[in-house]
């Protein structure tokens, strides 16, 4: 019978094989949990050690070829031609520049011919072809050959030929049997150069004349670079035009040994002009018949 007080809920003690059911997974528990701490600690550790090498894949050899051989060269001689087309026009002192006394310089002035292609060149020889000259008196006419890459330069024409001459072709060359003639008119041929006028100068911008009045004036020397041609006119009323110019060089190069230029001798193309070898191996005396002399001022040459 309820006597109308609250009854205390009584607690039933477990029995004694679930206390240890719970027990036994309670303990299970924390044994796995401490497992996954110690795993994730040996992944951290590996995460933050060193990695390990990369080992590159297997190679057949050097990446790069061997350095090639030597290019085995020989001495030989060999002669190119070199030319301007642009014609040039030679006035008389007495036009646009009221008689300098230096002489009028023609235009191109100077003109100019670019050599290149001799390896380790030596010229042995010169010679310098003046094409389709025409000059009511060419006597007025100086001609100073220079390049710019050396200090030495040749007064080639200095008052030759008394007369009027049209379209002729005149080689310089040293070894010629007759020099240009001092009177009488020109014709075409090859002569030696000629320079009458002692202490002859040019306008600005061509360089002092060095004494040089011949074309061995530039033996031993390197022929490559650019050469000039300065023309001027130190007469009046005459005028006159040249149609071009060109250089006929020889000089001792470099050649690769075996190749038919320096086996044979055969003629080969080269560079701007027709390359003619002549053999290999040739000795020359570098700077034979130079002129070093400095020339004295003096007042232009005249003509009858």
């Amino acid at each position: 019978m309820n006597s109308g007080r609250s009854e205390s809920p009584i607690d039933v003690p477990a029995a004694p094989g679930t206390r240890r059911a719970l027990i036994g997974a309670t303990l299970a528990g924390a044994l796995g949990l401490v497992g996954q701490m110690e795993g994730a600690a040996k992944h951290k550790h590996k995460s933050h050690g060193k990695p390990s090498a990369t080992l590159p894949p297997p190679s057949d050899g050097p990446s790069s070829s061997p350095d090639p051989a030597p290019v085995q060269t020989v001495r030989g001689t060999v002669t190119q031609f070199f030319s301007s087309t642009n014609p040039i026009t030679i006035p008389s002192n007495s036009d646009t520049r009221g008689g300098n006394p230096l002489g009028s310089p023609a235009d191109l002035y100077p003109s100019t011919i670019d050599v290149r292609g001799f390896t380790h060149g030596v010229i042995t020889d010169i010679k310098v072809h003046l094409n389709d000259l025409t000059h009511t008196y060419p006597a007025d006419i100086a001609i100073l050959l220079a390049a710019t890459h050396l200090r030495v330069n040749a007064t080639i024409i200095a008052h030759v030929g008394d007369g009027p001459v049209n379209g002729i072709n005149l080689v310089l060359d040293d070894a010629a049997p007759d020099e240009l003639p001092e009177t009488g008119p020109l014709s075409s041929g090859t002569f030696r150069p000629a320079n009458r006028v002692y202490g002859i100068t040019f306008p600005d911008p061509a360089p002092e004349p060095s004494g040089g009045r011949f074309l061995n004036t530039f033996q031993g020397r390197n022929p490559n670079g650019t050469w000039q041609l300065f023309i001027s006119d130190n007469g009046v009323e005459d005028v006159g035009t040249l149609g071009g110019w060109a250089l006929e060089i020889t000089a001792e190069v470099d050649l690769p040994a075996g190749s038919a230029a320096s086996a044979s001798g055969a003629a080969a193309k080269s560079g701007k002009g027709h390359t003619k070898t002549r053999g290999a191996a040739k000795k020359n005396g570098r700077g034979k018949g130079k002129t070093h002399s400095k020339p004295h001022q003096a007042s232009p040459h005249r003509h009858p």
